[in-house]
């Protein structure tokens, strides 16, 4: 190594409670022990338990480590990326990855596994893992979805050699869907999976997702608005495919009654169902024939419910902004027609 890089080695001790920490998940059992920092270390550490996929070491031992390795990494960080440190590439990753593991939301750590991926640091493959265990750890870390995110793009060509790769970053999704309430992340991530690559999804994956994924997920978590806002995206896309203004309507009349049916499972009042109806509303404002008396009908009982949830007060305002809704999406619907 170069003398500007002779002081990066790792100090001992770091290198000691790291090993500690590994030792304690191999002593767990735990199941993605492969893909975390570790050095071999024979000595015995504090009790740890694994619950639900993640590392609880009794006592504060855990904390300490990660002040002491969070110092190291940013005394250290600038230095990185601007000298040859080949020798303790290795060591460099582990700890990044130890506070990520930790951390999952420490932004400059994943600019630094940026860094190490670019330099083939990293594999890419076990570079998805990482980012899966972090992500496991906190599914509400914004920072740890947006590396996934630039993953995949950078790496179109191993997508293409992975007919499954797609499939399993959407059980994924689900996995955490089902550990993690109200993760607005993991739905916006879904979209950008299914809009991005839909070619080389299954043929029939969308109408899966709209028919019975995004229901099942609001069912289960009738207030997230995570959910809904994935099938508003999943229902204009259909809206935009659709060729005809029956079809438009078979589908904004079917979205209406199964919405409504949703509704009962918990207080009209609650704010997910009253946006997603003035939603619906706008849409069907917005792609419908008024001069159809049924297609007017739907559209005139969707507002009468929007009435009667609205505070009187409340009302003028909440019109004004059903007006615009309503001339956006018109927007984009001839955007959609000028461009096909």
């Amino acid at each position: 190594m170069s003398s500007s890089s002779a002081s990066l080695h790792c100090p001992v001790e770091i290198s000691h409670q790291l090993s500690n920490l590994l030792h304690a998940v191999y002593e767990c059992e735990y199941t993605e022990v492969e893909w975390l920092p570790w050095v071999c270390c024979s000595d015995t550490v504090e009790n740890a338990i694994v619950w639900e996929d993640t590392l609880v070491l009794q006592g504060a031992k855990l904390l300490d480590i990660y002040a002491e390795g969070l110092q190291l990494f940013n005394k250290f960080r600038r230095h990185l990326m601007n000298v040859s440190f080949v020798g303790d590439s290795k060591l460099w990753d582990s700890l990044s990855r130890f506070l990520l593991f930790i951390q999952p939301s420490h932004s400059t750590c994943w600019n630094f596994r940026k860094f190490l991926v670019q330099h083939h640091h990293a594999p890419y493959l076990m570079e998805l893992k990482v980012s899966e265990i972090a992500l496991k750890r906190d599914a509400k870390a914004s920072e740890a979805w947006h590396h996934r995110k630039w993953l995949l793009s950078q790496h179109v060509q191993v997508l293409l050699s992975r007919d499954d790769l797609l499939v399993r970053e959407l059980e994924l999704c689900r996995l955490l869907g089902n550990r993690f309430e109200k993760c607005y992340h993991l739905w916006y991530y879904r979209w950008w999976l299914v809009q991005r690559y839909l070619e080389m999804l299954p043929n029939d994956l969308l109408s899966q997702e709209y028919e019975t994924t995004s229901k099942e997920a609001i069912r289960q978590h009738v207030t997230d608005h995570g959910t809904y806002f994935y099938r508003q995206k999943l229902l204009l896309y259909l809206l935009k495919q659709a060729k005809e203004k029956d079809r438009c309507y078979q589908l904004l009349r079917s979205e209406w009654t199964w919405i409504q049916s949703i509704a009962k499972m918990a207080d009209h009042s609650f704010e997910s169902f009253i946006s997603y109806a003035r939603f619906i509303y706008c849409c069907c404002d917005g792609w419908l024939d008024k001069s159809n008396i049924h297609q007017q009908s739907l559209i005139d009982d969707i507002y009468k419910t929007l009435q009667w949830h609205t505070v009187e007060n409340r009302r003028e305002t909440c019109i004004t902004l059903l007006s615009k809704m309503s001339q956006q999406l018109r927007q984009y619907n001839e955007d959609v027609s000028y461009k096909q």
